[in-house]
């Protein structure tokens, strides 16, 4: 048997579900008249097309690879259940342990690494994702990834002390719209939009 790749997958059981119910659970918008599902990504509108291809409204906003996997595994596996408004860590997702060093080197030490000692552009970009302030970390923003995922990211800032870090959260109802495979691609994705200039050129 021949193994497909994990996009492949996705599209596969993306194609195999209702557009219409897909679209009501994920809190996207189905359009008859063109049969795409319309769904906000980082707040830009992505479509998604009866063959699986996404096309940002944005022409600017340029989808990796990675990331159009995730939009359609959110979609294929969309419950429907709303947010919590409870942030839970990598570790507290189903069999995060075992994958919680590589997230913390992929996602979080960049980060840090990024913005450890530059708050304001740390700042400037989660208000332009259209993050929301929160208070966590010396600076901390919600952002609305997809309608029904939001992550949580902080930074703290160094000092001749303490290296600076840090931490990317998920809403609670996470692991009900994606495995923990995929929240961990999606935060690492999220976090590169903010560490690579151009992936941000768009804003």
């Amino acid at each position: 048997m021949t193994k497909i790749s994990v996009h492949e997958e996705a599209r596969q059981v993306f194609l195999s579900k209702d557009p219409v119910e897909m679209a009501g659970n994920a809190g996207g918008r189905y359009d008859p008249a063109t049969g795409q599902i319309n769904i906000p990504y980082l707040g830009q509108i992505c479509r998604v097309n009866r063959e699986a291809r996404i096309t940002p409204d944005n022409p600017a906003f340029r989808l990796s690879r990675n990331e159009v996997t995730c939009i359609l595994q959110y979609l294929a596996g969309a419950t429907g259940l709303p947010p919590r408004n409870t942030w839970i860590s990598f570790l507290e997702l189903p069999d995060g342990p075992h994958h919680f060093v590589l997230f913390q080197k992929e996602a979080m030490e960049p980060l840090a690494k990024a913005f450890g000692s530059d708050l304001e552009s740390f700042a400037r970009l989660a208000l332009a994702l259209g993050g929301q302030p929160l208070d966590m970390g010396d600076k901390g923003f919600s952002l609305q990834v997809l309608p029904k995922l939001s992550l949580a990211m902080a930074v703290w800032e160094g000092d001749e002390e303490f290296p600076a870090k840090a931490n990317i959260l998920f809403d609670a109802v996470a692991p009900q719209y994606l495995s923990t495979a995929a929240l961990w691609v999606l935060g690492i994705e999220v976090a590169v939009r903010f560490t690579d200039q151009s992936r941000i050129d768009y804003l």
